[in-house]
């Protein structure tokens, strides 16, 4: 489908960019139509030829429901005669409801396969074409006339599919035709309703070039209140064979079917022919019936005593037949409405006889002496004359009083009419003058003036119309500054949020956000703010941890290497200051229980020195010495034959436990010194660390934190030789879990753990500066995430086996591309 323009523009120009009004009539010889473009006084005619087609015309059919037209899209099919389609339409641009007219004569084109109109062969072609312009000019007009409510708004004029097409708005209401059938005749109040906008209507129309040529029933229609709106337009079927509308003879002027020039006056008298309708409750003869003998009763007595006598006058000079006896404008036609009613002289425009004063016959003159002596005779021989000169007196003077009134009565209503001309002539000299005025205020003081009269009412109406329009032009200002505000503020955010979103300094941020609140720029200034206080939160609080941490391990060091020379002590008072000094520290408790042990074992052997024989050594039980076959020592407690409670236990091959026993297995605090120089200070359970401990290492590795069975399970630090340091969960022995891993250039992990790796999801900032957030699986970057690169170049979607993936392309980002492929 070819491209569908908005199309605008001038009617037909002429000299200086005139637009002309086009006039369309019949002529009588051959058929033919002559159009006349008129500028000013100059006329350009032009003949057209006839058109016949006497074709199937079937191939004329109306576009698919969903045809787009530019930006309307067809809803449905409203009507299809001999000069077009009309369509329902909806406009999706503007969100409305539109009525589409497609400019296709059935005599003069068809539909081609798709949407394209094609003219029939012949003449037709170059007839389309004229009947197209003519078309598209009419329209054109009334795109200028949108501000006029009494006649059908044309909103666009659209050009496509080799044709053209009329945007029109939806006009509710019924037709005048169908309301006088269903009620004859119109009442006052409907006759006072719709006659005033109809004249303002087609007013503006002949203003602007546009004859209308179709006034009837048929093309009024009437809303709730009674509101007309003049629809259909068509002067340019005039003179189109098989495509002019045949309207009813009723209502067509005697110049539309000879060679007259229509004018106004042609649609004035449409208009009077279907207002008479309204008021008598029939239509007017045809006028050529009435050229031959006019058999038209006038409305002052058709419709006498129904309605005003001004408005059946009025009505009866839009029906002479020569029409330089009618009204030659609307506005001389609207002014007889202010005038009294004079009854209409009826014209015989067949034949004029001539008329003279009629004269008495010689033998009626005779007669009339001889009649007269004959009545005196008579009354003489009835009685006698009684003759009053009193009564004569009193009549004489009734009715010398009856003409002084009737006199001043007739002056009055002489000087009110001659008031009301001289006010309309006032009027219409006035808005001649002002009807182009681009001011409100001149506008509405003449409306104020002249109150009541049609320029009144027009004046109010442009002056309301400039008004819209100046509010309308002062929203787009406003709105137009607005953006432009808008877009300086965008402007400015933008590039103070440039120079602060790498800051690090939380006021600096939350100072943005609060001097361009309710910017998305301020959002993100708060929510980095939040973050960067809450990372300084963070790393305040681990710092804390960190130094008590190491004050503790520092306070077990010191533990661990003094306890050694006061283990076996027999001293308790150094014991119990030892344990004062390292409280909380598993070598601490041992001091303080060996203390007490030996403090309770000095009692017990002064208490049996003094009131008990001594017994066997073997059969004591308490603190005592034991070698074993292997070589190994124990030093403490034993009961039922087992080591329990505390004790020292040195083995063969130089490893050595200081602690609790129970049932001859390490359990509860103890410390356990390897031969390879490694120890382990903390709980132990059934000769397994359980619990919390600290181990240390030969090569220097330290792990502080949770055990279970032997092996490192919990929340636990573990802190290496190369200096890099893991806080977080352990599970047997690996880490896994939660977890935060510092290495010792400065990078940092924090996120989840698996199998001694980085799995899940977790944040890695790397000593270069580089900072990856997402998914990880076996210490590498892999499902989505983001990296952002210290020079702002920031990655973001999917990633495999620590490639950026752009699509199912390895990208080599922060690696090798063999890497990658690999």
């Amino acid at each position: 489908m070819p491209a569908i323009n908005s199309h605008r523009g001038a009617l037909f120009q002429h000299g200086a960019g005139r637009s002309d009004s086009i006039v369309l009539y019949r002529m009588r010889r051959r058929g033919k139509l002559a159009v006349q473009w008129r500028t000013g006084r100059a006329i350009v005619a032009e003949t057209l030829g006839a058109v016949q087609h006497d074709g199937d015309v079937d191939d004329v059919k109306a576009l698919p429901v969903g045809t787009r037209i530019g930006s309307h899209e067809i809803v449905a099919v409203l009507a299809h005669n001999d000069g077009g389609i009309t369509y329902r339409a909806r406009d999706t641009q503007a969100n409305r409801d539109v009525t589409l007219k497609e400019y296709l004569p059935t005599a003069l084109a068809r539909r081609a396969e798709g949407t394209q109109v094609l003219p029939r062969a012949g003449r037709a072609t170059q007839d389309f074409q004229r009947g197209r312009d003519r078309f598209l000019a009419e329209a054109e007009a009334l795109t200028r006339l949108q501000d006029v409510a009494d006649i059908e708004t044309v909103h666009e004029v659209l050009k496509g599919n080799d044709t053209v097409y009329a945007v029109t708005a939806p006009v509710p209401g019924e037709a005048l035709a169908a309301r006088l059938q269903r009620d004859r005749r119109l009442s006052r109040l409907a006759i006072d309703r719709i006659v005033a906008p109809l004249l303002d209507g087609l007013e503006r129309a002949h203003a602007a070039g546009c004859l209308h040529l179709d006034i009837r029933p048929a093309t009024i229609l009437i809303d709730r209140t009674d509101h007309p709106t003049l629809i259909d337009f068509a002067a340019w079927r005039v003179g189109l064979r098989g495509v002019a509308r045949e309207a009813p003879s009723a209502y067509v002027p005697p110049e539309m079917t000879a060679s007259a020039q229509p004018g106004p006056w042609t649609d004035i008298y449409a208009l009077g022919a279907t207002l008479y309708h309204g008021v008598t409750g029939a239509s007017p003869p045809a006028a050529a019936a009435r050229l031959k003998q006019d058999t038209l009763e006038p409305a002052t007595r058709a419709a006498m005593g129904h309605y005003a006598p001004a408005l059946l006058a009025f009505i009866d000079a839009a029906l002479r037949l020569r029409e330089a006896e009618r009204p030659q404008s609307v506005t001389d036609w609207r002014r007889m409405l202010l005038a009294a009613p004079t009854p209409p002289a009826r014209t015989n425009n067949r034949a004029h006889a001539r008329t003279g004063p009629s004269r008495r016959r010689p033998a009626q003159a005779r007669l009339w002496p001889a009649v007269s002596l004959l009545m005196i005779s008579l009354i003489g021989g009835v009685g006698y004359l009684w003759y009053s000169a009193e009564d004569e007196a009193a009549r004489a003077a009734a009715a010398a009083k009856a003409a002084a009134d009737a006199a001043v009565k007739q002056r009055a209503q002489e000087k009110a009419t001659q008031e009301a001309q001289e006010r309309a002539r006032l009027a219409a000299a006035g808005w001649s003058e002002l009807q182009n005025s681009t001011d409100p205020a001149p506008l509405r003081a003449f409306a104020a003036r002249f109150t009541g009269t049609p320029e009144a009412r027009l004046a109010q109406q442009r002056a309301d119309a400039l008004d819209a329009a100046a509010r309308r032009r002062a929203e787009e200002e406003a709105a137009r500054r607005a953006a432009e505000a808008a877009q300086e503020k965008a402007r400015v955010v933008a590039a103070a949020w440039a120079d602060v979103q790498g800051s690090e300094d939380p006021a600096r941020l939350r100072a943005f956000a609060e001097r361009f609140a309710g910017t998305p720029e301020a959002q993100q200034a708060t929510a980095r703010a939040d973050q960067i206080e809450a990372a300084a939160k963070r790393q305040a609080d681990e710092e804390a941890k960190r130094r008590a941490a190491e004050a503790a391990r520092e306070k077990a060091r010191a533990a661990t290497t003094q306890w050694p020379e006061l283990q076996n002590s027999e001293d308790v008072a150094r014991l119990q200051q030892f344990a004062t000094d390292f409280a909380g520290t598993p070598e601490g408790r041992l001091a303080l229980n060996r203390a007490d042990e030996l403090k309770a074992a000095q009692e017990q052997a002064r208490s049996r020195s003094e009131k008990a024989p001594d017994r066997a050594p073997e059969t004591r039980e308490g603190p005592r010495s034991f070698t074993y076959p292997d070589g190994s020592r124990y030093v403490g407690t034993l009961s039922n034959g087992k080591r329990n409670g505390q004790g020292t236990y040195t083995y063969a091959n130089g490893d050595r436990y200081v602690g609790a026993w129970q049932n001859d297995d390490m359990h509860g605090q103890g410390v356990y010194t390897f031969a390879d120089g490694g120890r382990y200070t903390g709980e132990w359970r059934n000769d397994k660390m359980h619990g919390h401990g600290v181990r240390t290492w030969p090569d220097g590795d330290r792990y502080d934190g949770a055990w279970r069975a032997g092996k490192k399970h919990g929340s636990g630090t573990y802190a290496f030789n190369s200096g890099d340091r893991y806080v977080g969960d352990w599970v047997d022995d690996a880490m896994q879990g939660r977890g935060i891993y510092t290495w010792k250039d400065g990078g940092r992990y924090e996120g989840e753990w698996r199998d001694d790796k980085q799995n899940g999801h977790g944040v890695r900032v790397f000593s270069d500066g580089v900072r990856y957030e997402g998914e990880w699986k076996d210490d590498q970057a892999h499902g989505q995430g983001m990296r952002r690169d210290p020079d702002g170049d920031v990655f973001t979607g999917r990633w495999q086996n620590g490639c950026f993936m752009d699509g199912d392309r390895a990208v080599a980002v922060g690696t090798d591309l063999e890497d990658c492929k690999r």
